[in-house]
């Protein structure tokens, strides 16, 4: 007996079948599609998608974190007193 649900995934030119071979898999994919009440490759889509959104929302996140630790390196060595006023002339002209 072959074990295995074949998914159609649109891709670049056109429709192409997905097996899935793992039971524990095909088990999840059911039991998700029974938690949401729709079939199984609407439940594999929202499941990517979900985690698409995670990682992209992590990915920003780390970006930021990294920005913001950036700019308190920079802040520690500028002058005592310092102004981005100092940047600028009375015109508001760069220096």
């Amino acid at each position: 007996m072959t074990v295995g649900t074949r998914v159609a995934v649109l891709g670049y030119h056109g429709v192409v079948a997905m097996t899935i071979k793992n039971e524990r898999v095909l088990e999840k994919i059911r039991d998700l599609a029974g938690a949401l009440e729709t079939d199984q490759v609407s439940a594999v889509e929202q499941a990517v998608d979900a985690l698409s959104q995670q990682v992209s929302g992590s990915h920003a996140e780390r970006r930021l974190v990294e920005a913001l630790e950036l700019a308190s390196v920079i802040r520690k060595t500028l002058p005592e007193g310092w102004d981005a006023e100092d940047l600028y002339d009375e015109a508001g002209l760069p220096r």
